[in-house]
């Protein structure tokens, strides 16, 4: 047998049958997904309109859905931007992100209003941000409504013990000597004031006539008799101002004339101030 012509033979054979079970090869698939910046849903206030707590402040909620096509784990934060009716910013909130599932995700922003901050219609911003540094946003208004409120300091309005006949003796200081207003509002306020009758405390058929109290925004100025009806009695600017401007507090001095033949007791009365929104 010739050995060389059966090698070949049997080589073109393997060839043959190699070329029967078929070849195989790998190669890579790759896509690079790009990045969508996430949109803001509809935003919501919650109280609205708002109702600002007299010398205190008010939580106020600001909320929306986030949508971010690369998933809600895409979404870093989100923010609250609080602009007053006059445009200027007054607050700027961290938001909670909760309850995240496909591609959406809630922003909750609370934010604790002063009762001085102005009335009228606001804005307020959320802007949502994520991995890629890209933002959305979306905002809304809501009314935040006017509060006309005081707080009254250095009261009771104490004269201690007076001798009968005797005029114009001062309250005792920090007990209406004088009495502080403060506006514990958001509107420019106008004082008013009335007093009933100081009764007799032993016996009540004795009294002091409410006109004997007398009041004045100096210590130096004219003294202003106390009546049992509403007197204005306005500061020198015309009005007591908002909080945190000049003139947000009104001091007021007081007085009492013990005319002769009164009998000698402790004597009380009342004492009421009333503010109205300058207008």
């Amino acid at each position: 047998m010739d050995v060389t012509k059966f090698l070949l033979s049997f080589a073109v054979f393997l060839a043959v049958i190699g070329f029967a079970f078929g070849a195989t090869s790998t190669t890579n698939t790759n896509t690079t997904v790009g990045n969508v910046a996430p949109t803001v849903g509809t935003v919501t206030v919650s109280p609205s309109p708002v109702d600002l707590t007299a010398g205190s402040t008010t939580d106020v909620q600001a909320q929306a859905t986030i949508t971010d096509e690369n998933g809600y784990e895409d979404v870093q934060s989100c923010t609250a931007k609080w602009y007053n009716p006059s445009g200027t910013l007054e607050y700027t909130t961290s938001g909670t992100l909760s309850g995240g599932s496909g591609n959406t995700v809630t922003c909750t922003a609370t934010q604790a209003f002063d009762y001085y901050k102005p009335a009228g219609t606001w804005n307020v911003t959320i802007e949502a941000t994520d991995t890629a540094s890209a933002t959305g946003s979306n905002y809304t208004t809501f009314t935040v409504n006017e509060l006309v409120a005081l707080n009254l300091l250095n009261v009771p309005i104490e004269f201690g013990t007076t001798t009968v006949g005797s005029t114009n003796n001062p309250a005792t200081s920090g007990k209406g000597y004088p009495l502080t207003t403060e506006n514990y509002g958001n509107v420019n306020l106008t004082w008013e004031v009335k007093g009933t009758d100081l009764v007799g405390v032993t016996d009540n058929t004795k009294n002091i006539t409410v006109s004997n109290v007398k009041y004045c925004n100096t210590t130096t100025g004219t003294k202003v008799a106390l009546s049992t009806t509403f007197a204005t009695y306005n500061p020198g600017a015309g009005y007591i101002a908002v909080y945190p401007n000049t003139g947000y507090t009104y001091d007021v001095y007081h007085w009492i004339d013990i005319p002769s033949g009164t009998y000698a007791q402790t004597y009380t009365g009342n004492y009421t101030v009333q503010v109205l929104k300058k207008v």
